[in-house]
């Protein structure tokens, strides 16, 4: 994962990524929006500064995802890898996240 975000030009998102940056699916939820609500519970400390790029979920079950979980995530086909959409995506709505710089 992380050649696969420097070779597409998002070395800073690798560099930016928490440790235990994978979700765990022993965390007791069923759905993946709850596995990663679950994580964002137990990584508290990432408050606001987080996205999610998933490649298992595809389809209408999206739609059913919690607004606050669903507009920080980008999907991705696993079939296919990163795609320029894709990159340009997790780019945006990772600066979009960052704090703004203190003047």
């Amino acid at each position: 994962m992380l050649n696969v975000l420097r070779l597409s030009g998002l070395g800073f998102v690798a560099s930016n990524l928490h440790a235990r940056w994978e979700v765990e699916r022993g965390l007791g939820a069923v759905r993946r929006s709850d596995q990663i609500e679950a994580w964002l519970h137990l990584h508290c400390d990432q408050h606001d500064q987080w996205v999610v790029l998933d490649s298992k979920v595809r389809g209408p079950g999206v739609l059913a995802w919690p607004e606050h979980v669903a507009l920080p995530t980008v999907f991705s086909c696993s079939d296919v890898g990163l795609t320029e959409f894709e990159v340009g995506a997790i780019r945006e709505r990772f600066l979009k996240r960052l704090p703004s710089p203190k003047t």
